[in-house]
């Protein structure tokens, strides 16, 4: 599973943010809810929201830096991992740049 892509299904949810293509998988959801259960549905909503947030900011911060350096990405949250994808060679300093993104956009929010 590591370093492959997670193949697409009829039950993804699909939007664009900030013109790059997100996809969800319904297990994203399912893990996220299990994370958070409590009795109280409006605190499992709460916590399923965060990490949807806090998830799609990271990968936005790799996606933009992707960009930046001339190329495509795409993002996936699946189970409670996500990834970005990447269809640029940059140098060096760009894939260190790239992999800071991430981290760096979670630190500004």
């Amino acid at each position: 599973m590591f370093g492959q892509e997670v193949a697409p299904t009829d039950y993804d949810l699909r939007f664009r943010c900030f013109g790059f293509p997100v996809r969800i998988t319904p297990w994203f959801w399912i893990v996220s809810a299990a994370l958070w259960w409590s009795e109280k549905l409006d605190y499992t909503l709460v916590g399923v929201a965060a990490v949807f947030v806090s998830i799609l900011l990271h990968e936005l911060g790799h996606a933009f830096a992707i960009r930046y350096y001339g190329g495509y990405s795409e993002i996936v949250l699946h189970h409670l991992g996500s990834y970005a994808t990447c269809r640029v060679n940059p140098s060096r300093w760009g894939n260190i740049v790239i992999s800071a993104a991430g981290p760096a956009a979670g630190l500004s929010l």
